[in-house]
């Protein structure tokens, strides 16, 4: 589609001010509706051009009607009414910027009512779509996406730097949205900063195919997974169709319903803030004010967040087991280990070969184990998130926090086999 008579020049100017995935799409649709027309753009204009030189009306409806039988042919295609009507609208744009614009009746557009909108989840639903992310990174893209109302599009935007600690487990983070061009000034509260926090910390150290981050706050929020063969080193940024396929995929592995998309994750936070004016709203999750808005309406981040903070109660998904003090877990394990002692005790006549250093040796076994089950429930209690680790990354938990894979394993083989004996 080169520019060579000035038709296509035009449109690429008005089309300025578009984000630039919307200029990509237009451009591509616009392209099939050449090819089906066999025209070029300089063509089409010129043909409506003389179309409104006709004193009969019926004359000067041919372009129209053109635009209506390629409708029909993308129909019988098979193609959805809403990739229908973003042709449309790419047609409509290029006509609108000659200042030719079309005369289509509204019965001309195609059927796309509810057509694939994302269906609003219940907070079970979403809490079922946080168990199911498969990585530590997936689950804090939908929790971010729960907590913020943010669209794919704009969380794609962000970087560590954007953000601010409010106290309490909040964060808060500025953003010029993509689509309206509008600053969003939105807050994450505590469910989703735990788990960030975690998925930082992850980049931070590296693996085997990531290199530790230095310089991570000048790095995206959320960068791709390695691919085979690319190192990564976090410098890109997730681009959103890649975001709304994590969500996708929670939503799949939940068995919910297939319209239910990260769109609905938005739909869930408008629905669960509330405050004395829409303006406030509007302003934490990037929607654009009106001019009487920004005049009277227009609040400081400080008050922001004060409206968020009394809302976050109706966004929390995730259960909120009772804190476990730190002198209650020595108590416990003391407790748990004499007890096992004293059935040691009982038996010992009945065991051969239990010397006084074999059941020393056991029982400070036996307390190193207790002791690192009831600090795993303490740090899974103190990060809700971690509650929901599917069982094949317990390792991965593990190794975190005991330091060395080799302990995490010796811990589990432990674990297990203490498990069993409870069982038989």
């Amino acid at each position: 589609m080169e520019d060579q008579n000035g038709a296509l020049k035009i449109w690429n100017r008005a089309l300025s001010s578009k984000s630039k995935k919307t200029v990509h799409d237009y451009k591509h649709a616009f392209k099939s509706f050449l090819e089906y027309t066999g025209k070029t753009p300089d063509e089409l204009r010129a043909m409506k051009f003389e179309e409104g030189k006709q004193s009969e009306p019926w004359m000067q409806t041919e372009v129209e009607n053109i635009v209506r039988e390629f409708i029909g042919d993308l129909k019988a295609k098979g193609y959805s009414g809403a990739t229908i009507h973003m042709k449309l609208s790419a047609i409509r744009s290029f006509f609108n910027a000659q200042n030719l614009p079309l005369s289509l009746r509204r019965s001309d557009q195609p059927m796309i009512a509810n057509e694939h909108a994302s269906s609003v989840p219940s907070k079970e639903q979403v809490k079922s779509i946080i168990e199911c992310a498969g990585t530590i990174r997936d689950r804090a893209i939908i929790l971010f996406l729960k907590d913020s109302g943010l669209r794919v599009s704009d969380l794609a935007l962000l970087k560590w730097r954007d953000f601010k600690e409010y106290g309490e487990g909040f964060l808060g983070f500025q953003v010029t949205t993509q689509k309206r061009k509008v600053k969003a000034r939105g807050f994450v509260g505590e469910e989703t900063t735990a788990v960030l926090m975690r998925y930082k910390k992850q980049r931070l150290m590296g693996s085997k195919t990531v290199k530790p981050e230095t310089n991570i706050e000048d790095h995206p929020l959320f960068s791709p997974a390695p691919v085979s063969g690319h190192f990564n080193n976090g410098e890109n940024p997730m681009n959103a169709g890649s975001i709304g396929q994590c969500v996708s995929k929670a939503v799949k592995l939940a068995g919910l319903t297939h319209t239910i998309s990260a769109h609905g994750l938005r739909k869930f936070w408008e629905q669960n803030i509330h405050a004395d004016r829409e303006s406030y709203i509007k302003q934490l999750n990037g929607r654009a004010l009106n001019r009487v808005e920004r005049a009277y309406y227009w609040r400081t981040d400080a008050q922001l967040f004060t409206v968020y903070k009394q809302n976050y109660q109706h966004l929390e998904c995730l259960s909120s087991p009772q804190m476990i003090k730190q002198e209650d877990i020595e108590r416990i394990v003391e407790q748990r280990v004499a007890e096992r002692v004293a059935q040691l005790n009982m038996h010992a006549k009945e065991v051969e070969a239990k010397s006084h250093r074999d059941i020393e040796d056991l029982k400070h076994q036996l307390k190193r184990v207790d002791r690192v089950e009831m600090q795993l429930a303490q740090l899974f209690t103190q990060q809700k998130a971690g509650l929901f680790i599917p069982r094949k990354y317990e390792e991965e938990a593990f190794t975190e926090i005991m330091g060395s894979r080799d302990k995490a394993r010796e811990v589990l083989a432990k674990l297990a086999e203490i498990r069993k004996k409870r069982k038989s």
